[in-house]
């Protein structure tokens, strides 16, 4: 779904609209079903990926607010950040960097 498409015309009002009537306390998971429908309209493929980043994230924010040692709070903020960062490696940077290594070759 593109911003500027007929469909986000309508997906963006029916957002609104649901988190604006929905009570305070389930309006985060709208927006995260609204968030995962968006990017799932693009491509669905991607969404077990978005998926398992979430929750990844998600678990280690409870490990991190759980923990009062610094260290282990780091730890678990490491584990979440360089999860993120190989995903988006793997995702959008390993065939450039393949096909560079094959040009060397």
């Amino acid at each position: 779904m593109l911003f500027n498409s007929i469909a986000f015309l309508i997906f963006l009002p029916i957002v609104f609209a649901g988190y604006f009537l929905l009570p305070h306390k389930i309006r985060w998971a709208w927006l995260l079903l609204s968030g995962y429908v968006f990017y799932g309209w693009w491509r669905w493929e991607y969404l077990g990926i978005l998926v398992f980043t979430t929750l990844l994230d998600y678990y280690c924010a409870r490990k991190i607010f759980a923990n009062s040692i610094n260290s282990i709070r780091k730890k678990w903020m490491l584990l979440s950040v360089l999860t993120n960062l190989a995903v988006l490696f793997v995702f959008k940077y390993f065939n450039f960097f393949l096909g560079d290594f094959e040009k060397v070759k």
